[in-house]
């Protein structure tokens, strides 16, 4: 008996239950079998969705009409892909053997000039014949056709996009872990060093750091308290107290305020002798799933936040009063720094809303 392929496909392209297998005499016997027994082939009726001018399923039309099973071999062909419909298709199937086997598409035979005539050509034009004779009905029937055309292509075309676009990010995610991973690995080193006495930090390349605050600071207006500390970190109050500033418990944390928008924050328990304070220091985040970073990297946008919460604790600071505005400027600059050294939230971790 002969061997039928009933094959079916929705917007997104074939999956593996894509082909049913089935002996029969003729297409025309499987389509009565469909009609005689309808539930057997719900699933697959359930999308189908005839290019006829009938908004309804073919899962629909064999509840309420009459169909022959010519009727519906017809409609099955008129099916297609275009979100929720799907296409479906029954054709005839010929088994060969691998060492005879000879392949064709639709669009290419074996003969290689057919292949070289087919890309050889562009894609066809729909041309849409207007006509002061036309009624409604055929306006909205080629109105129609030419939507689900333009759905059926471009669909097919922005699968293929995304499906490109997921799996570049996959790989570029996997990259982005093992960069991470090697960070993670020397951070955990400095934050022995850190929680020893973070002034360790005070040199040559901090000042360039420090350089960097004054001239956003002069570039921001507003800023209160002004950034006002010694260029040179060798000049700070802070490198002449007998007190270890130690950093401990240096993390970074996420923070979602509303589903579409997450921040990200360094936080860190700072001592100097008798004084402690628990600080988070903002790093970025991200909207409606894109990147938001602070740039350039070291602006007063942090400045502002740090400066904010020592002010708090600002009294309590090992020094005489006199001292500690200018303690406390000199605190933010390297606790700023620190907390870009631990800003290792990824790329592609501020991307994670993002909808493909």
């Amino acid at each position: 008996m002969p061997l039928y392929a009933i094959l079916h496909s929705d917007i997104e392209g074939l999956h593996e239950k894509s082909c049913t297998l089935v002996h029969a005499g003729s297409p025309v016997e499987i389509a009565q079998h469909m009609l005689s027994h309808p539930k057997q082939w719900q699933a697959l009726l359930y999308q189908l969705y005839p290019d006829d001018g009938d908004s309804r399923s073919l899962w629909q039309r064999i509840q309420t009409d009459k169909l022959t099973p010519e009727t519906l071999l017809a409609l099955i062909d008129q099916t297609y892909c275009d979100e929720p419909a799907e296409m479906m298709r029954i054709q005839p199937v010929q088994v060969q053997s691998l060492d005879h086997v000879q392949v064709e598409t639709r669009w290419i035979s074996p003969d290689t000039q057919d292949y070289l005539d087919c890309v050889s050509g562009s894609h066809p034009v729909l041309e849409v014949q207007s006509s002061a004779s036309s009624t409604i009905g055929e306006l909205m029937a080629a109105y129609t056709r030419l939507r689900r055309c333009k759905g059926r292509e471009l669909s097919a075309q922005l699968s293929q996009i995304r499906q490109q676009v997921v799996t570049e990010f996959a790989a570029i995610r996997q990259r982005e872990m093992e960069f991470t991973t090697l960070q993670e690995s020397l951070l955990d080193q400095l934050r022995t060093h850190f929680a020893f006495d973070a002034r360790s930090l005070l040199t040559t390349d901090f000042e360039r750091f420090v350089h960097s605050m004054l001239v956003a600071g002069l570039e921001e207006s507003g800023i209160t308290p002004p950034l006002q500390v010694a260029q040179s970190p060798a000049d700070w109050v802070l490198k002449t107290l007998p007190h270890p500033l130690q950093l401990q418990n240096i993390q970074t944390i996420r923070l979602s305020k509303e589903p579409e928008i997450t921040e990200f924050f360094v936080e860190m328990q700072v001592s100097l002798g008798d004084w402690f304070q628990f600080l988070s220091i903002p790093v970025g985040g991200s909207k409606d799933g894109l990147s938001v970073c602070y740039q350039p990297l070291y602006t007063t946008q942090q400045w502002i936040e740090v400066s904010y919460q020592l002010q708090k604790n600002l009294a309590q600071l090992p020094i005489a009063p006199d001292q500690q505005l200018k303690l406390a400027q000199e605190l933010v600059c390297l606790l700023t720094y620190i907390g870009e050294l631990f800003n290792v939230v990824g790329i592609v971790d501020r991307l994670d809303n993002l909808q493909v």
